[in-house]
């Protein structure tokens, strides 16, 4: 049990701090209601792979590979979408046109690398 509230006080932390890679802070970021956002989507994905794999092992061995496929595509979702609200798995890009709205200007912008890895 402590190790589980070590790792969630590691990964709180590390969202604190994680606005800066390698030295370099993008000006354009995730913002709290974006991270709150992933939250849902993991809690989503997550609910879901767990009823795919109650589904399947409702089912008879024979017509149980649907189930896992779904539950394997549902968990890495999960995964991805974990990794995105944490505001963890991103690399600053440079911007390709600037603009003059002070929310989103900027020269730097955070692109979260882990989208296309679930992909």
């Amino acid at each position: 049990m402590l190790a589980v509230f070590t790792r969630l006080c590691t990964a709180l932390l590390t969202k604190l701090l994680a606005t800066v890679f390698h030295g370099v802070a993008p000006e354009i970021h995730i913002t709290t209601r974006g991270s709150d956002l992933y939250w849902a989507w993991t809690a989503i994905f997550g609910v879901s792979a767990l009823a795919f794999l109650v589904i399947a092992f409702l089912k008879p061995p024979q017509k149980r590979l649907f189930a896992y496929i779904l539950f394997g595509v549902t968990l890495v979702a999960t995964l991805s979408n974990f990794t995105m609200a944490s505001n963890l798995g991103w690399v600053p890009i440079g911007v390709e046109w600037h603009r003059e709205n002070h929310r989103v200007a900027g020269d730097l912008r955070q692109i979260f690398y882990v989208r296309y890895i679930d992909w």
